[in-house]
């Protein structure tokens, strides 16, 4: 279930998931609609047009943007 964070457009939908694949992890940061998509564990994931963050709270993570598109199957 996605949170709702304040921006200064209003508020929006936010989904913090982690990827894994081959015994490597990434996080992602799912943003707008994109963060309303269910997921389960174990389905596969692909997305595009994603943006790279690194801040020292939160470390390296992938963002979505207004250009992500996700399939999930």
């Amino acid at each position: 279930m996605p949170r709702q964070v304040s921006t200064r457009n209003g508020s929006v939908p936010l989904t913090d998931i982690t990827l894994t694949s081959g015994g490597d992890t990434q996080a992602e940061v799912l943003w707008r609609e994109v963060a309303l998509t269910p997921l389960a564990v174990g389905q596969w994931v692909e997305a595009t047009h994603l943006k790279t963050g690194n801040t020292p709270d939160f470390g390296f993570k992938f963002n979505s943007s207004s250009y992500t598109e996700r399939t999930v199957s």
